[in-house]
């Protein structure tokens, strides 16, 4: 079992800290069966979901919680260089641009906001700080078959958070809310109208609450707004607790990167007030 932890860890550390993914079992041998996600107290769970397969468990590594920023002893993420300077990075096709401004109901703004390039056919999706800024991107496939969908490429190491942040065109001085979801395009849907932030996942790092916190306060936000699928509303109110106006509110049909531009409008309205 410790073989399978170190998998994990490992695994975690190349390609993503949050949120549920997917990854080879190495007790089985099947592609894409282990699940893993981020576990209430603290470090990860993995399962397989091969039939006949036993392997699951916890790596049972310590992660804060609200409220207590305590460094993790050795804990650090690999990073990478700009995705400018990888060779391989291109201009988006016409084809390609069509292809996500149709999918997900974008404006050019948000594409062009969404997306920079790609390298290799996988979308570049700039990891925005509060200030513009990137802070890394989001390798992105939407190639059917890619067991990998999404590789998150860091540019700095721990503490800095890896959530995006997406403004209006016009940002004031001063906003009611700002909303958290779990991925980038939904955020750039919802930052069309409201500052949004895409956590990467389902769970967020103190830092990242440290952030988003201190953000609210600058432009006088009155609440947080946590919208996450219906089936994560634990999650959701988990995630909810790290802020003294945080307010989950669940999705109960398709989540925002995939709602009909009428349904849109409707959310936006409650999440108006």
């Amino acid at each position: 079992m410790d073989d399978v932890r170190q998998h994990v860890r490992l695994f975690i550390e190349q390609y993503e800290r949050d949120g549920l993914m997917y990854t080879d079992c190495p007790s089985c041998n099947k592609p894409n069966k282990l699940m893993i996600g981020p576990a209430d107290e603290g470090g990860h769970w993995f399962k397989c979901l091969s039939a006949g397969c036993a392997t699951f468990g916890t790596t049972g590594e310590y992660v804060p919680k609200p409220g207590r920023n305590i460094p993790v002893p050795g804990t650090s993420r690999k990073i990478y260089p700009s995705y400018h300077r990888d060779p391989k990075f291109k201009e988006l096709s016409t084809d390609r641009y069509r292809f996500l401004a149709t999918r997900f109901h974008l404006s050019g703004r948000s594409t062009r906001i969404l997306c920079t390039g790609e390298i290799e056919r996988r979308y570049v999706f700039p990891v925005y700080s509060p200030d513009g800024p990137s802070r890394g991107y989001v390798a992105r496939s939407y190639d059917t078959g890619e067991s990998r969908k999404a590789l998150l490429r860091p540019y700095e190491d721990i503490p800095t958070p890896m959530v995006s942040w997406y403004w209006p065109k016009h940002r004031r001085n001063s906003y009611r809310s700002v909303v958290l979801v779990e991925d980038q395009v939904s955020a750039a849907r919802l930052g069309m109208y409201m500052p949004c932030v895409a956590l990467l996942g389902t769970s967020i790092s103190t830092p990242a609450a440290e952030e988003i916190r201190r953000v609210g306060t600058l432009y006088g936000v009155e609440s947080t707004v946590v919208l996450l699928d219906n089936d994560a509303c634990t999650t959701a109110e988990r995630i909810a607790d790290f802020f003294h106006n945080g307010k989950p509110i669940p999705l109960f049909d398709d989540d925002v990167k995939d709602m009909h531009p009428a349904a849109l409008d409707e959310l936006i309205e409650v999440l108006r007030g």
